[in-house]
């Protein structure tokens, strides 16, 4: 499972058509992350499954042909991945109450934007971290701002190890 995750676009689609474009591998699905959600209309997806979280910036816009939500819960590639902008989890100010949040949903994965920084962070299963003692391992992974040139790869391989890596337009 090829998975693309964008976040944070604020008008300008063209960095993210650019991504689309520059993928070796078709992704499987696209994930935008909130804040420009107008914006992946204009992207051509060539089939894949798009998932679209509404951030604090896309409250009072249209969104064009985007259905989207504040926060998607999905089983892909055998992980159950949570999908939100993060505004509403305080993630500016840290990562305990999704992480707390994650936790309470069986989320293996989390995927948020909002803070415009990129992240990548593991949490073994066993491991107290930010007051919470994770049953099962985590993944937060935050793609950075498509504003701000950067974009997420996530792979699920058929073993259900997961890659997650940044790219970025220069």
């Amino acid at each position: 499972m090829n998975i693309l995750v964008f976040s944070d676009s604020h008008g300008r689609a063209s960095n993210m058509i650019e991504a689309l474009e520059r993928q070796i591998k078709r992704p499987d699905a696209v994930v935008f992350l909130g804040d420009g959600i107008r914006d992946i209309s204009y992207c051509n997806l060539d089939g894949a499954t798009l998932f679209a979280v509404e951030g604090n910036c896309d409250l009072y816009s249209t969104y064009g042909n985007v259905n989207a939500e504040e926060e998607i819960l999905v089983t892909l590639g055998g992980k159950r991945i949570m999908m939100v902008h993060g505004h509403a989890y305080g993630v500016k100010s840290g990562l305990a109450r999704i992480v707390m949040a994650a936790a309470r949903k069986g989320a293996d994965i989390v995927l948020f934007g909002h803070t415009h920084q990129a992240l990548e962070k593991y949490i073994p299963a066993g491991k107290t971290e930010y007051g919470i003692e994770l049953e099962k391992p985590l993944w937060l992974f935050n793609p950075g701002a498509a504003v701000d040139t950067c974009w997420g790869y996530a792979e699920i391989d058929k073993n259900g190890n997961v890659l997650l890596s940044h790219g970025r337009l220069y």
